[in-house]
């Protein structure tokens, strides 16, 4: 919701822009991210916050949808139904209301820790 209603638009708060929404998503799941820029550099980001919106399960949208057969939902057929589906990927990954914040790191990922 935060990228489909630019809500944190002109701020200068992006840190890369990644050329497919589906490595975006992963990278929200995962909670870290090594980009590789054009000059050939490797960028590392981790986990800084989140928007404290509940997670919505992109795998679980699209069997709901009859977009995938549940028991054959992985990385491999996601990535798959998103080529053949270019049109459909912003709506399902909108669905998704939790944001991941990230921060440039060091070295590799620490995880996060959460409170309950």
């Amino acid at each position: 919701m935060i990228e489909a209603n630019s809500t944190l638009a002109g701020r200068g708060l992006e840190l890369v822009w990644l050329r497919d929404p589906i490595d975006a998503f992963i990278a929200h799941v995962n909670g870290s991210a090594f980009v590789r820029l054009p000059d050939g550099q490797m960028a590392r980001f981790g986990y800084a916050g989140t928007n404290g919106r509940e997670y919505t399960s992109l795998g679980r949208e699209l069997v709901s949808a009859g977009r995938l057969q549940r028991g054959t939902v992985n990385l491999k057929t996601i990535r798959g139904w998103a080529r053949q589906h270019p049109d459909e990927v912003d709506d399902f990954l909108n669905r998704n209301e939790r944001f991941v914040f990230f921060t440039p790191i060091t070295g590799n990922p620490r995880g996060s820790r959460t409170s309950r």
